[in-house]
C-alpha cells in the first residue's frame, strides 16, 4: 500500500481534528465536509479498500462500524440519523488508497445522492434494488450491488 495521507495523520505526521480513537480505528473531521458533520473513520491497518480486506479483518471491520455508531451517538446524530458510505476504487469515488468510511448527518441526506443523477442521468434505472435494514428508527444500511437489478 502506497504512503496515503491517512497513513501519514496516522503517524501524526500531518494534523486532523480527531474525535475518537482506539488501539484499531482512527476518526477525524474531513477537510471538505459534504454535510456539516462529516467524519472519516479509518482502520489504521492498512487495508487498500473493502476488496483488499481479508477474512481475518472481519473483526476490525466490525469495529470500524462500531466506532461510526459510537462517534454518531456522541456527535448527537443518532436522534435524526446519519448516513455510513464506503467508496470503493475509482468509479466508487474512492479518493484515498486507504479503506475508510464516511459519517455524515447534520442535514437530511438525498437517496440516491445528488450526484448521482446530475452526472449520471438514468444510472438509477439501472441499479441493483437497495437492501435497507433498519435499527431502531434512526439508523440505516443501505447495500447496493453495482451490476443491474435481475428480476
Amino acid at each position: 500500500m502506497a504512503d496515503t495521507i491517512f497513513a501519514k495523520i496516522i503517524r501524526r505526521e500531518i494534523a486532523a481534528d480527531i474525535v475518537y480513537e482506539d488501539d484499531q480505528v482512527l476518526a477525524f473531521r474531513d477537510v471538505t465536509p459534504q454535510a456539516p458533520t462529516h467524519i472519516v473513520i479509518i482502520p489504521k491497518k492498512p487495508i487498500t479498500n473493502l476488496l483488499g480486506a481479508e477474512p481475518d479483518d472481519t473483526l476490525l471491520l466490525g469495529q470500524l462500524m462500531q466506532a461510526a455508531v459510537h462517534v454518531a451517538r456522541t456527535l448527537g446524530l443518532d436522534e435524526s440519523g446519519f448516513r455510513v458510505v464506503v467508496n470503493v476504487g475509482p468509479d466508487g469515488g474512492q479518493s484515498v488508497d486507504h479503506l475508510h468510511l464516511h459519517l455524515l448527518g447534520g442535514r437530511p441526506l438525498n437517496w440516491p445522492p445528488d450526484d448521482l443523477g446530475e452526472n449520471n442521468p438514468g444510472e438509477a434505472a439501472h441499479m441493483a434494488p437497495a437492501v435497507r435494514v433498519a435499527a431502531g428508527n434512526s439508523l440505516s444500511c443501505v447495500l447496493v450491488a453495482g451490476q443491474p437489478a435481475v428480476d
